[in-house]
């Protein structure tokens, strides 16, 4: 019996560390590949209102591609992206707001990291441009 019982552990060992994943010391191999990693919005006007971005990417990588968190390191932006798994091949789009009357006249640049579960984790994007100042 403790025999059968060692055999099947053997066994079962062996099914779970060849699936894909099974080794928490394999890195995944998605990737996302941004098709741009900058964007300028040009110059803003004084009261310009919120400003939108759409920055796509692809998973050029073998394995479901998961965002797991973005940073923002400023309020006035805002972001949204796939709660779902990126299949290898397919593309996706994150979403980026700015809030620009909460930039400061002259020239901005805004940050964002992307988070995922591939080797290239993070990915940073980049927002800028220029408001003008207050017209009197």
């Amino acid at each position: 019996m403790k025999k059968y019982l060692a055999y099947l552990f053997a066994a079962s060992m062996l099914t779970a560390c060849s699936c894909k994943g099974g080794n928490p010391n394999e890195p995944n191999e998605s990737h996302l590949q941004p098709f741009a990693t900058e964007f300028n919005f040009g110059t803003l006007e004084d009261g310009a209102p919120m400003q939108y971005h759409d920055f796509q990417f692809r998973n050029d990588g073998k394995d479901p591609l998961v965002i797991s968190k973005i940073e923002t390191y400023c309020h006035c932006t805002a972001v949204k992206y796939p709660q779902e798994p990126i299949k290898p091949g397919e593309e996706g789009v994150i979403n980026l707001r700015l809030d620009a009357g909460d930039v400061s006249p002259g020239f901005f640049s805004r940050d964002i990291d992307v988070y995922y579960n591939g080797t290239g984790s993070p990915v940073r994007l980049t927002v800028s441009g220029t408001k003008e100042a207050m017209k009197e």
